[in-house]
């Protein structure tokens, strides 16, 4: 199954930015969120994603557990997330649960669920 990338936006310290259209969701192959495209030194603690579920009941949205190593708390499980016709935010997230052996972050998808997906990467600054 090859997921679905979802593109990270770089918030800009000090500015503003355009909202971004979003990903469609993908409930057949789910999503991946790399921070390879980021600058360096990205991590996953730095990420935040934008759910805007679109369908009209509880759809749930699930965060894989990474891969051990380098996920060392990977054995917490999943984060399952359900909305409900609603926006929701979920992050930032801890690299030693989450992170895939890429350093990625895997999304599944319940089937049946509409809407978008945003990844937003919130730099730290001094």
């Amino acid at each position: 199954m090859a997921r679905t990338p979802v593109p990270t936006t770089e918030l800009v310290v000090n500015s503003n930015i355009a909202d971004p259209a979003g990903t469609a969701v993908d409930p057949t192959n789910g999503h991946i969120i790399s921070v390879a495209p980021l600058p360096a030194g990205a991590q996953l603690e730095e990420l935040h994603i934008e759910i805007n579920s679109t369908f009209a009941g509880a759809k749930t949205f699930t965060f894989k557990a990474g891969a051990n190593p380098p996920a060392l708390s990977a054995g917490q499980g999943d984060l399952v997330v359900s909305l409900n016709a609603v926006v929701g935010h979920v992050g930032p997230f801890s690299s030693s649960r989450f992170a895939q052996k890429d350093g990625s972050i895997w999304i599944d998808v319940q089937a049946g669920a509409t809407g978008t997906i945003k990844a937003f990467h919130v730099p730290r600054t001094a």
